[in-house]
């Protein structure tokens, strides 16, 4: 519908550098709020570090198992579906007013741990598909 519409250059730009800025101001709010964490968000951390790795990898297998996916397919939803969790649970969870020590342990503690978890979840994923 809007295939031969222009935007002006200058709102093009404008949200462009809009863009390029939001990743980097969510990194550093979350610097910030990570030197915050207690030892009980931690605890809640690695659990739901386990839940999102071990979860995310096993409903992928589960799910491609059950749609017969070809083994590049497999594989590539398996490891997509096993990254550690996002700064965006972060965010959302600052605008809602939730956990947010809790959203920055868990994304800590994933992002440490899936260095570890990724030799292992590449070999299960060459045993599965192969």
């Amino acid at each position: 519908l809007f295939k031969d519409t222009s935007v002006p250059s200058g709102l093009e730009k404008l949200v462009k550098l809009t863009g390029d800025a939001v990743i980097p101001v969510m990194l550093f709010s979350m610097g910030v709020n990570l030197s915050r964490v207690r030892g009980s968000s931690l605890a809640w951390g690695i659990a739901g570090s386990a839940v999102r790795l071990l979860g995310g990898t096993f409903s992928a297998l589960i799910a491609t198992a059950l749609l017969d996916c070809d083994y590049f397919l497999r594989a590539i939803l398996v490891v997509q579906s096993s990254l550690p969790s996002a700064i965006f649970n972060y965010v959302l969870c600052e605008q809602l007013g939730e956990e947010k020590e809790v959203a920055i342990s868990v994304i800590m503690t994933s992002t440490f741990v899936f260095p570890l978890y990724f030799p292992a979840l590449k070999t299960l994923v060459g045993y599965i598909t192969a």
